[in-house]
């Protein structure tokens, strides 16, 4: 009886470890491949004028702190398509999306929000915040 009770407390501890695998949606830091996959949202770029509003899709792949992947922006007047490079450290993103600009910001639950200057050179470009949510 003894030796069934400690494969059944085996059998329950083993399931609990399984369970916490580091790959939920918010994932940085250690191994998890929580930014793993298909992004979608929306740029707000401010402008002296207004603002104007883009679409923005990622496909992002994390291996441990590394993200790589590609993007899209679609917004007025431009379209932009290249590929991604940064880290993530626990919730905190920095991205290159090359060869446009730079994004940093936050990740948790699914949501995606980042601080993004597209860059034309010679310390011109515009800012814009980016919010995508994985699909």
């Amino acid at each position: 009886m003894r030796r069934f009770g400690v494969t059944i407390f085996c059998v329950i501890a083993l399931g609990l470890i399984a369970g916490c695998d580091g790959d939920g949606d918010g994932g940085g830091g250690g191994g998890g491949s929580g930014l793993s996959g298909a992004w979608q949202g929306t740029a707000n770029y401010i402008l002296q004028s207004g603002s104007m509003t883009g679409n923005v899709t990622m496909n992002l792949t994390q291996s441990g702190n590394v993200v790589t992947g590609t993007y899209h922006i679609d917004r007025p007047n431009r379209t932009m398509d290249g590929s991604i490079s940064g880290t993530i450290n626990s919730t905190n993103i920095i991205l290159t999306l090359s060869p446009h600009g730079q994004a940093t910001g936050t990740t948790g639950g699914g949501v995606m929000n980042l601080n993004f200057f597209e860059d034309w050179g010679g310390g011109k470009g515009l800012n814009a915040t980016m919010s995508l949510g994985k699909l």
